[in-house]
């Protein structure tokens, strides 16, 4: 949760309208649009969707960037 805070206080959020709910592939306006969040394409449940490329979000949450990262990329650090 501090996460998000921290992503829905920058400029970038503000400038999308994004708030802290948004950063969650379980809200509509945070996931994306064409696999429902899940990451997979619709047709083929073992290929990457090509809408959000397997992040499971929307494009809009994907351009908000805190310190040259976006949201999802922080699910991929070790």
């Amino acid at each position: 949760e501090l996460l998000r805070d921290y992503f829905a206080n920058s400029l970038d959020a503000s400038i999308q309208g994004l708030q802290a709910k948004d950063f969650s592939f379980q809200s509509n306006r945070g996931r994306c649009a064409v696999c429902l969040g899940t990451g997979l394409d619709p047709e083929s449940d073992f290929a990457s969707c090509e809408a959000c490329r397997g992040s499971r979000f929307s494009k809009d949450v994907g351009l908000v960037k805190m310190r040259g990262r976006a949201f999802q990329d922080l699910f991929s650090l070790s």
